[in-house]
Order: structure tokens, then C-alpha cells, then sequence
């Protein structure tokens, strides 16, 4: 037996062992964000934050003593690491840029939520508070309970909500598509195309038949890429995900009987605003390096 740099094959043993294909991280318990009890006559209000700032006006008015809620939706992201395939868990807001806060009426917590650096950034990384004819707008808290309820159910995590779906409406017990029954592309590099599945689908993925460039393609494409073109399949028995109700969360401000917030026209003017203080940022800069 020829050896190789010392490596002699007869008196090596031979290890078997089986590598997972995929393998799951899950959040850390500090890292997750849960949703609170809220009680439907609490008073709570929404203010806006940097991108991504989140996580941190929630910590910071946690220790001011501070309830605070953002809806976050549970995914599992597909990653390689050293040639290992791992789905890490990951939490994103449902409504980017913005946080719920709990504060009683007729309290001074207004004050300490206006603290800023000795540069004008807010203590607590808040950019401003939705306000109604000139004063805190109160978000119904019918709708926050709402949403914590379904939030802590499960619906808004991808891998608990088709498990959920199916016990609320048994006809989706069985796969979205069937062997032979036509389907469309909807999104991905071959969007419009159309074709047949050639087996039923998985969980995740469809295993599809599709004529690309006049020739039969077997593609595997996932099911949140598709359509089912022979029957009419609904996928979401409960309704649309709160970040598409978008009607009913834009009217929070029914129980002072006013009128629906712009939520449009504020995004505008945070933008505006934010353009501006980079504009002061760059000039002060200018005027630093003149002198």
C-alpha cells in the first residue's frame, strides 16, 4: 500500500458518522422579544424610532420602568457555515420603526421619555410621538390585545402557522399542490411562467414541470412562489397578517373619535426630518473644517 506524507490507509480506521443536513439555532431566551399582557383600558401610545432600533428603546424604557410592546414576526433563515446548511431563528417588527409604550394618564413619564444627549439624540433613541390635533394620540388597546393574543399563538411564526391554519380550516390538511394539477410562478427569476406539478408538494417546495425556452424543466421551486391554477387553495383561513390591516390600525385613534392617522404623511415628514439633521450634520462639519 502506498502511503502518502505518512498517511498509511491499511492501519487508519475508518470513522462512519452521519452529518445532519440541516441544523436549527434557535433564539437565545435574552435576545427574544415577547409580547406583553395588556389589558383592554390600559392606555398606550406609539412613538417612532431609528431603523433597527427597536430592541433598544424597548430595553431603555424597560429600565424607566416603562412597558413597551413591538409586534415581531418568528423566521427561520437558511445560512452556510462551514459547509454546514444551519435555518437560524430570527425575529423581525411586524411595523418597522415604530414601538408601543404603556404610560398612565395624568403621569410625568412624558418628561423623562423627552430626555436627550447633550448632542440632541433622545436618551431612549426616540424620534418622535404620533400625535393627533397636538396631543399623544392613544392607540386602542383592543387591537394591541389582539395582536399580542395572536402573536403569542403562533401565528406570526412561519413554522408554527401552517400547523395552525390546518386546525382552523381542515381542507388544508392536504398538500397545496396535487401531482398533475397546473400552477403559475410568482415570484423568483421565473415569475409568469406556468407548468404542472409532476409530484404533490412538500411542506416548503413544489417539485414542477415548466417549459422554458420551448423545453420541459423540472424545477424545484417553494411554495411561496407559486399558485395553484386548477383550485382555488386559501392559504390564510384567518385572514390578512395585522401589517396588511393596514385600514384598521390607521383608525387607532377611534375611541378619542377623531380622525384616521396618515400614517403615510408622517413616514413623510419623519424622512424630511431626518434629511434635515444630516443636512445640519454635513454643514456644522464644513464649518468645522473652514476653521
Amino acid at each position: 500500500m502506498k502511503t502518502v506524507r505518512g498517511f498509511n490507509a491499511s492501519i487508519t480506521p475508518t470513522h462512519i458518522a452521519t452529518v445532519p443536513l440541516h441544523n436549527d439555532v434557535p433564539l437565545a431566551d435574552d435576545e427574544r422579544v415577547t409580547p406583553p399582557e395588556i389589558g383592554e383600558g390600559e392606555a398606550w401610545y406609539a412613538v417612532t424610532v431609528a431603523p433597527r432600533g427597536e430592541r433598544r428603546t424597548l430595553l431603555s424604557l424597560k429600565d424607566v420602568g416603562v412597558l413597551g410592546y413591538v409586534p415581531m414576526e418568528t423566521k427561520w433563515i437558511e445560512t452556510v457555515k462551514l459547509k454546514l446548511k444551519q435555518k437560524r431563528e430570527t425575529q423581525r417588527p411586524i411595523l418597522p420603526g415604530y414601538v408601543f409604550l404603556r404610560v398612565p394618564a395624568d403621569s410625568g413619564l412624558w418628561y423623562d421619555l423627552k430626555r436627550s444627549h447633550r448632542d440632541g439624540r433622545n436618551v431612549h433613541g426616540i424620534g418622535g410621538v404620533i400625535m393627533n390635533d397636538g396631543q399623544p394620540c392613544r392607540i386602542s388597546a383592543r387591537l394591541l390585545c389582539q395582536l399580542a393574543s395572536e402573536e403569542r399563538d403562533g401565528w406570526f411564526d412561519e413554522r408554527r402557522r401552517r400547523a395552525l391554519e390546518m386546525e382552523r380550516n381542515p381542507e388544508l390538511s392536504g398538500p397545496l399542490l396535487r401531482a398533475g394539477e397546473r400552477l403559475k410562478i410568482v415570484g423568483g427569476a421565473f415569475a409568469t411562467y406556468e407548468g404542472e406539478a409532476e409530484a404533490d408538494s412538500t411542506s416548503d417546495s413544489v417539485r414542477a414541470l415548466v417549459e422554458i425556452f420551448g423545453r420541459p424543466t423540472i424545477m424545484t421551486v417553494s411554495l411561496d412562489q407559486v399558485e395553484n391554477l386548477s383550485r382555488d387553495v386559501q392559504r390564510d383561513p384567518v385572514g390578512a397578517m395585522p401589517i396588511h390591516r393596514a385600514g384598521e390600525m390607521s383608525g387607532l385613534a377611534q375611541s378619542q373619535n377623531s380622525a384616521p392617522i396618515d400614517w403615510q404623511a408622517i413616514e413623510e415628514r419623519r424622512r424630511k426630518r431626518m434629511e434635515h439633521a444630516i443636512w445640519q450634520q454635513a454643514q456644522a462639519r464644513e464649518l468645522k473644517n473652514r476653521a
